[in-house]
């Protein structure tokens, strides 16, 4: 099942698998770009988007965002590609295409815009 896989790959199948949290320390400078993928059907899951994107390359991570009630997911997710090549790949590739009945919007994704903070809770 693994076979062919880059050692990457292996860690991100490994984590979901075993629901690790996922470390890795870099050696070297690795660019790493991250993708927003929009239009998830509620059934789609970490392991299916690691099955999707592993046909654009090595991938460093995976974050379905889910509901933290309902832990449902919400329909988008982020994924980190090893490379800018992967990344632009996957982007061709996926971005329109149909997967489990809904058709997906895959982008770079922007970075994420600083918190408000709305006071004290307590």
């Amino acid at each position: 099942m693994l076979l062919g896989l880059g050692l990457i790959s292996v860690l991100v199948a490994m984590r979901i698998l075993l629901k690790l949290p996922l470390r890795i320390f870099y050696l070297g400078n690795l660019l790493i770009k991250k993708l927003y993928v929009g239009g998830l059907s509620y059934g789609t899951t970490e392991e299916s988007l690691l099955d999707l994107f592993l046909q654009a390359g090595e991938i460093d991570s995976i974050k379905l965002i889910t509901d933290r009630e309902t832990g449902r997911s919400k329909g988008f997710a982020f994924v980190e590609m090893s490379t800018d090549q992967g990344a632009q790949d996957a982007i061709q590739r996926f971005n329109g295409r149909e997967v489990d009945g809904r058709r997906l919007s895959v982008s770079e994704a922007r970075p994420q815009a600083p918190r408000q903070s709305h006071g004290s809770r307590w």
